[in-house]
C-alpha cells in the first residue's frame, strides 16, 4: 500500500474555496475603485496676453497746432520803433515815405516771395524724404530685432540700426526747422508797422537787396510802451514779426492788454543764450508804467501738417514715449515723434494717422499685442448722418366703446 505525501489539496471543496475567495476580493477591490472620486482634468488657464482688456479710446485728428510761449519782461518807454529786416532778399515794393502817417498793420515794404516759396517747396521736400527715411529706419530696426531673436544676427547690429534711427529722427527734426523758418520768412514777406505814428526814417529802396537784420524804418509813437522779453533759440524761429501777443502786467491787476511783436533778435543774448523779442504794449490809459513787470503769452507760427492727440494717450515705456493704437481688438505699440503739447493735448508730427483710435483709458494696464475692448461709454461718436429718422406709425384709434342700445 503506498501513501501520498503530496500536499497539495486538489480536491473539489478546495478548489471551491479558492474560487469564492478570489471572486471576493475582485469584487472589495471594485468596490473601492467606485467609492474613489472621479479625476476631472484641470481647465488650461488662460494666457495673461489673451485676456481681454476693457479700455477707452479717442480718435486722432488732423489740424494745425499753435504752441503758447511764456515769457516774462519788463515795460519800458517805446518813443521810437525801428524796424528791421527778419529776412534778407530782394525789395519788392516799399509803401511809405519818410512823414508818412502810418496805422497799426499798415503795410510799410514787400519782398519778392518768388524766392521764399521756392525755399518752402524745397524746404517741405526735405521734410518728406527725412520722413520717409524715418521709415525705412524703423522697418529694418523691426526687422533685425525679428532676426535677433532667432539668433541670425548678432546684438551689434541691431544696435547700429537704432543708431540709424535716432539719425534719421534727428534729420526729420532739422527738417522740420527749417520748414518752419522758411515758412516764417514767407510770413514775413510784407513788412507792416507794429504801431500807429509817424515815419521819421526810411533806409531802403524798390528793386534793392537787403540783408537780415538790417534797419529799413524808425516810426515815432505817441502813448506807446513795450515789454521786452526774452525766448530760447527752440521757440525764437516760431515766433514771427506782428504776431499777436497777450499781455498782464503786475501793476495792472485784472487786465489784459494785447500787443504785437515788434521785431525778434537775430543773435542771442551772451549771458543767457535767449532771445530778445520786443513786444508793443498801446492803449495802456495811464494805468501801466515803465519798470513794471510783465508776463507775456507769444502764439507761435501755426504747424498745419500734422495730427494732434489727447496727452492722455501718451505713456513712457523704457524712457520712449509709446502711444497705443486699437486695430482689429488688439493694442498695437506705436512710437510716434511728438513736439511740445499743452496741459491736454501733443502735436504728432509722425507715427499716427488720423482717425486712427488710441487709448485713453486703462493706457497703463496694456501691452503691445494684448487684446482690448473699447467700453461702450469710450467709443468714438460716429459721423452724423444726413438721413432723416423714420417716423413711428401711427397708433390705431380705440374702438369706440358698445352702448347700451347696441347691446340689446
Amino acid at each position: 500500500m503506498t501513501l501520498r505525501t503530496d500536499s497539495s489539496d486538489d480536491t473539489p471543496c478546495a478548489l471551491h474555496r479558492r474560487c469564492v475567495t478570489s471572486l471576493t476580493a475582485l469584487l472589495l477591490v471594485a468596490g473601492l475603485a467606485c467609492d474613489a472620486p472621479a479625476e476631472t482634468p484641470e481647465a488650461p488657464a488662460t494666457p495673461a496676453a489673451e485676456r481681454v482688456r476693457e479700455v477707452g479710446v479717442e480718435v486722432a485728428r488732423a489740424g494745425e497746432w499753435v504752441e503758447k510761449v511764456q515769457a516774462y519782461g519788463e515795460v519800458e518807454s517805446a518813443t521810437q520803433v525801428v524796424i528791421q529786416a527778419s529776412q534778407g532778399g530782394k525789395v519788392k515794393s516799399v509803401s511809405v515815405k519818410v512823414g508818412d502817417q502810418v496805422e497799426e498793420g499798415a503795410e510799410l515794404l514787400a519782398f519778392d516771395e518768388a524766392s521764399v516759396r521756392n525755399q518752402l517747396s524745397q524746404a517741405s521736400g526735405s521734410a518728406r524724404a527725412a520722413k520717409a527715411a524715418i521709415a525705412d529706419a524703423r522697418k529694418e530696426l523691426d526687422e533685425l530685432r525679428a532676426m535677433e531673436r532667432q539668433a541670425v544676427f548678432a546684438r551689434s547690429e541691431v544696435e547700429a540700426a537704432e543708431i540709424r534711427l535716432r539719425k534719421a529722427e534727428e534729420a526729420y527734426d532739422d527738417a522740420l526747422l527749417n520748414s518752419q523758418r522758411v515758412r516764417r520768412d514767407l510770413a514775413d514777406a510784407v513788412v507792416r508797422s507794429p504801431v500807429a505814428g509817424t515815419v521819421v526814417a526810411r533806409d531802403v529802396e524798390a528793386e534793392e537787396v537787403v540783408s537780415a537784420g538790417r534797419e529799413l524804418f524808425e516810426i515815432v509813437a505817441t502813448d506807446l510802451l513795450r515789454v521786452r522779453t526774452y525766448v530760447s533759440e527752440h521757440q525764437v524761429n516760431r515766433i514771427g514779426a506782428g504776431s499777436v501777443a497777450s499781455i498782464r502786467v503786475g501793476g495792472a491787476r485784472g487786465r489784459l492788454y494785447e500787443g504785437r511783436v515788434e521785431s525778434t533778435a537775430l543773435t542771442a543774448d551772451p549771458d543767457t543764450g535767449n532771445f530778445e523779442i520786443l513786444v508793443s504794449l498801446p492803449n495802456t490809459q495811464g494805468a501801466v508804467r515803465p519798470g513794471m513787470t510783465a508776463e507775456v503769452e507769444l502764439s507761435t507760427l501755426p504747424d498745419t501738417d500734422l495730427v494732434v492727440l489727447p496727452l492722455r494717450a501718451v505713456v513712457e515705456r523704457e524712457r520712449r514715449r509709446v502711444v497705443y493704437v486699437v486695430v482689429d481688438g488688439v493694442a498695437e505699440a506705436r512710437f510716434p515723434i511728438l513736439g511740445i503739447g499743452n496741459d491736454s493735448e501733443v502735436p504728432c508730427y509722425e507715427g499716427i494717422e488720423p482717425g486712427e483710435a488710441v487709448i485713453v483709458d486703462g493706457v497703463t494696464q496694456v501691452v503691445d499685442g494684448v487684446r482690448v475692448q473699447v467700453a461702450d461709454s469710450a467709443r468714438p461718436e460716429a459721423a452724423p448722418t444726413d438721413k432723416a429718422e423714420p417716423e413711428p406709425a401711427p397708433e390705431p384709434a380705440p374702438e369706440p366703446a358698445p352702448t347700451p342700445e347696441a347691446e340689446g
